[in-house]
């Protein structure tokens, strides 16, 4: 008699430990591009800034610094009134339209900064130390982390796991916020445990399938013993050998509830924590966006009306001239780029996190946080900065032509230039403002939804 031989890599429980150490490995390579992209990012609006100021002269010496030393979170109503106050007031230039500009861009960045002090440590590629050795010891609560993988793999060896989910508790007024600086400095290392463990787990459940299949061929040879009606010292050697083998089962099945703790401990102790936090902080960072940039729409639409009032100076103070328009038009061109790259940084760090916590008990926040990132479209904002570049890209070649003509013809290009740099900012911060809100929008209803969740599984 004979049967099919089966190879551990080939069970579904190891296979499933495969795909979970692999998904967290791209976590942490798509947590250091999100890191790299977001810091970019804010580096490229900078730079937008800047040239926005020189492009229109403006008396300014293009220091980015934010103006205000408080956190967002306590001038809430001040930013009320300053959007009310630039809705209703009308620049005497484009000038100090483009300084208003400049001042909702800094509190962008500003507000953005939160983001990047809980990616901060994702920044530099550190080598984390290995994980202490698991030390093998009963569980008297036995806690089932891989409810899949752990399932397939005991069963196989009639072992029967608990669970032991979460429930949640009362809501209250306080947010972890307070403690989103200490939550970042222990995430600079969560994912990299976790990868370690669960290449540790993976490992551990592929040589428990190594001992299954041993046990089976064992077991297999007993039965030929008692078929054939071999001698006696044959199937007590034979037996002996299973006693062994079945020994090896417990210790690896302890071995891999052990590990499965360990994780289970990072995922509700660390990384949960820092997740919920990092989304409360994207949403707070999203909803600044939509005002700032729904701010300048309101600012750059009173500076249009300067192309339709007698103040021809105030109109055509776009006096930067070739190299000014041409430099516009390169950190357009940059920001729109490192716009792009920044929402596919978002989308991809989520997505690899949902695909790891969709074979665990994590729940579905990261599912719904990478569907949320999926819903969200780009293409209108990345169109509209796209057209904001190419105007002041042909406006610099107007002014190039208009270099050696008169100077009439220079002013009518500078009148020109002004009307392309407002439709373009129309274009590029309408487009973004739509994209801010919704985000904020969609990014609330996940703190909503989880807030209390999470507080509960820290504490």
């Amino acid at each position: 008699m004979g049967c099919a031989v089966s190879t551990p890599d080939n069970e579904d429980a190891v296979k499933l430990c495969k795909d979970r150490k692999s998904f967290v490995k791209q976590a942490i390579q798509q947590s250091y591009r999100l890191a790299a992209a977001h810091e970019t990012y804010i580096q490229s609006v900078k730079q937008v800034s800047a040239s926005l100021l020189r492009y229109v002269d403006a008396d300014d010496s293009h220091d980015f610094i934010f103006r205000s030393s408080q956190p967002p979170g306590e001038e809430g109503r001040e930013e009320e009134e300053e959007e009310e106050e630039a809705v209703s007031r009308r620049p005497a230039s484009m000038a100090m339209a483009m300084k208003d500009v400049d001042a909702q861009f800094k509190r962008i960045c500003y507000c953005a900064e939160e983001v990047s002090v809980m990616l901060e440590g994702r920044r530099s590629l550190q080598c984390s130390s290995a994980p202490d050795e698991v030390q093998v010891e009963k569980l008297s609560d036995q806690v089932d982390l891989f409810r899949s993988a752990s399932s397939t793999f005991s069963s196989s060896m009639s072992f029967q796991a608990s669970s032991d989910p979460k429930e949640d508790g009362n809501d209250n007024s306080s947010s972890i916020a307070k403690n989103w600086w200490y939550i970042s400095e222990n995430h600079d290392s969560t994912l990299d445990k976790l990868y370690a463990w669960e290449k540790k787990l993976y490992e551990e459940v592929k040589a428990g399938e190594h001992v299954r299949i041993a046990y089976q061929k064992q077991c297999l040879h007993l039965r030929n013993h008692d078929i054939n009606g071999e001698e006696p010292y044959l199937v007590n050697k034979t037996i002996a050998a299973i006693r062994d083998v079945h020994t090896k089962f417990e210790i690896s099945i302890a071995k891999t509830k052990s590990i499965s703790k360990r994780i289970e401990a990072l995922r509700d102790a660390e990384l949960c924590p820092w997740l919920v936090e990092f989304i409360h902080g994207q949403s707070r960072m999203w909803k600044s966006m939509a005002r700032c940039h729904r701010i300048q729409n309101a600012i750059i639409e009173e500076a249009k009306l300067l192309l339709f009032t007698g103040s021809r100076a105030g109109a055509s103070a776009a006096g930067g001239g070739p190299p000014a328009a041409a430099s516009l038009a390169a950190e357009l061109r940059r920001w729109r780029c490192c716009f792009a790259r920044w929402i596919h940084a978002q989308r991809s760090f989520a997505r690899a996190l949902a695909d790891w916590t969709s074979r665990c008990t994590l729940g579905d926040l990261c599912v719904r946080w990478s569907r949320l990132l999926d819903s969200m479209s780009e293409a209108k904002a990345v169109e509209g900065m796209k057209f904001f570049a190419a105007g002041m890209a042909s406006v610099n070649a107007q002014h190039r032509k208009a270099a050696a003509a008169a100077a009439v013809a220079a002013d009518m290009v500078a009148e020109e230039g002004t009307k392309v740099l407002c439709a373009g900012m129309t274009a590029a911060v309408g487009s973004l403002e739509e994209l801010a809100a919704g985000a904020a929008n969609g990014y609330d209803l996940l703190v909503r939804r989880y807030g209390r969740r999470a507080r509960m599984a820290g504490r």
